[in-house]
């Protein structure tokens, strides 16, 4: 399991249609029963070492253009995270253009 923190200089809704396009990009799914308007739900199924992944990502609007990110991931039946959560997290928010923040 790992939780990061992150900003992203766009508006809440700008923030959540580009998390949902560049995880979809990654290969992670959108569970939208399982979601908020600002929690967002994705998972991935399973893998070499893991029964599927998890991540949740909170958004909240910090200014009218930038919304803070907090993500976290989790396996589901996973063998050992050995850091693979923050590697994912991090990954997904170069590819967001987000940079993370110290944990509040």
């Amino acid at each position: 399991m790992a939780k990061v923190q992150a900003t992203l200089e766009r508006s809440v809704d700008e923030a959540r249609e580009a998390v949902l396009v560049t995880a979809a990009d990654q290969g992670w799914r959108f569970a939208p029963a399982e979601s908020l308007v600002d929690v967002l739900v994705l998972t991935r199924g399973m893998g070499g070492s893991s029964w599927g992944s998890r991540m949740t990502v909170q958004l909240q609007a910090s200014t009218p253009s930038s919304t803070d990110l907090t993500l976290i991931t989790g396996e589901a039946l996973g063998v050992a995270d050995w850091w693979r959560g923050r590697r994912i997290i991090r990954r997904l928010l170069e590819q967001l253009g987000a940079r993370e923040t110290p944990a509040r």
